[in-house]
Order: structure tokens, then C-alpha cells, then sequence
């Protein structure tokens, strides 16, 4: 029975964070569940720092308020996190303590509220035994499996401040040049620029040729309109140019270390040497992330946080809370990591996500006919040590047939250090760690490596190899 939920938020703000935290404690409360959230984020986990929240005296009265009540952790990975030793920086994986403090706090549930990286770190704790429920959390637009994350509505809505620039632009016969955020998404230029009737739009997604931009200012010219207006995104760049990077920094892996911006700059002053037309850029920045939500982003951030509760009460974990074709509905965390929704952003750092799709006509494929062969190739070709102590997954889109001749649309690759599976008592622990079918059978027999244990039940296979000392578990799902 759920009596305890917590709630964290990570990334950077974006209106509707209120609203969701008053929905979930709301809902929570109807039904007897204690909601708690932790203090900005991730940091407030690993430190267990937490609060109370409740509709009375916490939540009351946010719902139209920006910001987030509990505050937000940015560039915080607990699995690859910064700390201090003999002086120096260095990185470690502090999941486990997270772990420890949600198990100690009798914390039944915990909502993530954030992006593909947030709910990437959730995946992780799920893999951990932890009941997770993600909320797609972002002015960019990009999570995948949802037709619309929170803040995305308010993020549009500022930068239609286009407006204003339109009358600047036809007084003075200027080229007036909005650049907006969004990082490698380009969903707030493509419509905010639809919205305020911009006259070209420059997405991350299709690099930009800068002579179609002023054929374009000068067939305007040419039909008597001596001024436009273009919207930039963050992220946009030049055919065979990159992005515009204003600063970076050392966070470590699984986190955003470049800061974009100048991209506007750098369109409005070739616009201007081009065209002889005076180019002006205005950059919006983080005036897009504060400030009251609209309606619109307060109803779906309410809707949000509703069913994310509703989720919880159900049982039904590990997955994140989205809105397919304007209903609300549910996925896996399998599903949203490292698929970025197309138009075709890539979130900056998903790169480096521990999650690879392998084709069928991949020679990882091709090469390999036994399952720990291609368990090999897999870390040899991510540069994966057999010996990190480290959970990873592979989500492969293939057809495999191995002893059963059964097929499997996907299959996921689980590799865990003797840390996280104990040797002893292995195959009771398998079985009930693993599957709840109570016809599973159990099948030893030696393989290349020191030995191979099989489970087969009716919908899933599970593979453990043992090699040198370390354990490392294979599930083949049947979708």
C-alpha cells in the first residue's frame, strides 16, 4: 500500500513546476498518501534533505506562481558526481546513497520532474528498485512519446514578443533578428515564429544556408517591405558551420556542459554586411523560463501532476506520464531515453547515453551468434570496462533466435558488477528478483565463459554471464 511519495525536480526551470507539485500533493492527500519534496533536486536525495508538503500550509496558492516551491538541481548526475578529495575533483557514483535514503525515508514513489536527462537518472534508479514516475518537464519540447511537456505553452507565448519587434523594424526599415532558446530543439522558434508572423525561421534541426536568408530579405525589399523579421533558435547554425557556443564548463559525463548563445549575433551582423539593411538582435534568454504560466501550461501541469498520482495508486511504475494525441496516457522510461522527439532535436549529451540501437544490419549483429558475443562486442564497441561497477542498457530493435525459436522484437542488455547480483543463493534471487512466473526453470551449462544461467518464462528470457569474478545479467523481453 503507497504511504509515502516524494517528488524532485532537476533541469532548469519552467513555468508549471508549481502546479504539478500542487496536483500530485493534492491528489496524494484524497487518497491517504504523506507527499514530501526534496530541497533542488537530486541534491536534496543524496543529501536527504527534504520537506513536508501539504495543501494547507505548503501548496496552497502556488498553482499560479513560477519558479518551483522546492527548487531545482542543475548539472547534478548522482551517478557521476563532483566531489572533493585531497583537495581535488573528482567523480563519483553516489546513486547508492540516494538509494539508501529513499529506502530509510519509507519513500514508496518518487516523480521526476524534467527532461530526457532527468528521466534518464530515473531509468537508472528504477533499475535500482526504486518506484519511479516521471513528468515530462521542459520549455524545449524535445521529450519523446508526449505530444506537449509543460512550459512549453509560456515559453512560446514570450517570445511572441515578436510582436513588438515587428513595429520597431517597419518604422526604421531594420532587419530585427529574436533569438529564443531551446537548445537543440527547434519547436519555440517554429512556432513562435508561425504565431508572430516571422518572415524566416532558422531551426537547429536544418542547418541554415545564410544566402537563401537574404534572397528572402531582398524579394522582400523588392515587393516594397524594407524591413523583416527573423526568429533564431539557441542552436541554429550555418551549413558546414557549428553551433555557438557562449560558454562550457566541467560538470562531467551525463550532464549539459555547453552553454549556447550568439547565434542571433552572429545572423543579424552578416544579415546587416549583406543586405546594407541595419540588423538589430534580441535575445530573450531566461525570460523565458520565469514569470506566471499561461492557462494552458496551468491545466496540463495540473493534468500532469493528476495522473502522475493516479499512476502511483495503480501500481504502475518505472514509466512517465505523457499526452498522446491530447489523452492523457502513460510510457515506459524504456521508451522516452535518448529519443529526443523529432522534429529531430538531440539533447546535448544524449550522445553520450548509455543507450545504443543496434539494427539488424549492424555488424554487432551480423557477427555475433551467441549471446555473450555480442554482450562483448557491445561493451567493446562503448569502450564499457567488464569491471565498472555500473548498470547499463541496450536497447536493441532486433529479431534473435538463440535455443527457443522464438522471436524477440527487443531485447535489453542489463550488465551489473557481483556488487549488485550476490553469488550466493544466485538463483533464487534471480527468480525472485527477476520474474514473477512461478514456471520459470533454471537450465546450467557451460559456456565460453565460466558458466551460463538461463530463466525462460512465458514472455521473457533472462541470461546471466559470469566472467572473471563479475556478474552480468541479460534479459531478452519480448515485446
Amino acid at each position: 500500500m503507497l504511504k509515502k511519495v516524494g517528488i524532485l525536480i532537476n533541469g532548469g526551470d519552467a513555468p508549471g513546476l508549481n502546479a504539478v507539485i500542487r496536483a500530485i500533493t493534492r491528489t496524494a492527500e484524497k487518497n491517504g498518501v504523506e507527499c514530501y519534496g526534496f530541497i533542488d533536486g537530486f541534491n536534496g536525495l543524496l543529501n536527504n534533505n527534504y520537506i513536508k508538503l501539504d495543501h494547507e500550509q505548503i501548496t496552497s496558492g502556488i498553482l499560479h506562481k513560477g519558479g518551483a516551491i522546492i527548487g531545482s538541481s542543475l548539472n547534478s548526475n548522482v551517478f557521476n558526481y563532483k566531489v572533493i578529495e585531497d583537495g581535488k575533483e573528482v567523480y563519483k557514483d553516489l546513486s547508492e546513497q540516494c538509494v539508501q535514503n529513499l529506502k530509510n525515508d519509507g519513500i514508496d514513489c518518487l516523480f521526476t520532474l524534467g527532461g530526457d536527462s532527468t528521466q534518464k537518472s530515473a531509468r537508472d534508479f528504477s533499475l535500482r528498485g526504486i518506484n519511479v514516475i516521471g513528468v515530462p518537464k521542459t520549455i524545449d519540447n524535445d521529450v519523446a512519446c508526449t505530444d506537449e511537456t509543460f512550459g512549453f505553452n509560456t515559453a512560446v507565448s514570450v517570445a511572441t514578443a515578436l510582436d513588438r519587434l515587428h513595429t520597431t523594424a517597419e518604422t526604421h526599415n531594420r532587419i530585427m533578428v529574436l533569438e529564443v532558446m531551446g537548445r537543440y530543439a527547434g519547436w519555440i522558434t517554429l512556432e513562435s515564429a508561425i504565431a508572430g508572423g516571422a518572415d524566416v525561421a532558422l531551426l537547429p534541426e536544418i542547418p541554415y544556408d545564410i544566402d537563401k536568408v537574404v534572397e528572402k530579405i531582398q524579394a522582400r525589399q523588392k515587393a516594397g517591405k524594407n524591413f523583416s523579421v527573423v526568429v533564431v533558435s539557441e542552436g541554429a547554425f550555418p551549413k558546414g558551420g557549428s553551433i555557438s557556443v557562449k560558454d562550457t564548463r566541467e560538470g562531467g559525463k551525463g550532464v549539459i556542459n555547453i552553454q549556447l548563445g550568439g547565434a542571433g549575433d552572429i545572423v543579424a551582423k552578416e544579415l546587416e554586411r549583406r543586405t546594407g539593411l541595419i540588423s538589430r538582435n534580441t535575445t530573450l534568454g531566461y525570460l523565458q523560463r520565469g514569470g506566471t504560466p499561461t492557462s494552458t501550461d496551468r491545466i496540463l501541469s495540473t493534468k500532469y501532476g493528476a495522473k502522475a498520482m493516479e499512476l502511483a495508486l495503480e501500481g504502475k511504475f518505472n514509466v512517465l506520464t505523457v499526452l498522446k494525441d491530447g489523452k492523457l496516457d502513460y510510457v515506459s522510461l524504456e521508451d522516452v531515453v535518448g529519443n529526443n522527439k523529432v522534429i529531430g532535436a538531440v539533447e546535448g549529451g544524449t550522445e553520450d547515453s548509455n543507450m545504443k540501437v543496434v539494427k539488424m544490419d549492424d555488424a554487432l549483429i551480423k557477427n555475433s551468434k551467441r549471446p555473450w558475443d555480442l554482450l562483448r562486442r557491445l561493451t567493446e564497441d562503448l569502450s564499457v570496462d567488464f569491471c565498472e561497477k555500473c548498470v547499463i542498457i541496450f536497447k536493441l530493435l532486433v529479431n534473435i533466435l538463440h535455443k527457443k525459436k522464438e522471436k524477440m522484437e527487443q531485447m535489453k542488455f542489463f550488465i551489473a558488477t557481483s556488487t549488485e547480483i550476490p553469488k550466493k543463493g544466485m538463483k533464487n534471487y534471480l527468480c525472485r528478483k527477476f520474474t514473477t512466473n512461478p514456471e520459470v526453470k533454471i537450465n546450467c551449462f557451460m559456456g565460453r565463459v565460466n558458466f551460463t544461467l538461463k530463466l525462460w518464462s512465458s514472455d521473457s528470457v533472462y541470461v546471466v554471464v559470469d566472467g572473471e569474478g563479475d556478474i552480468y545479467f541479460v534479459q531478452l523481453q519480448k515485446k
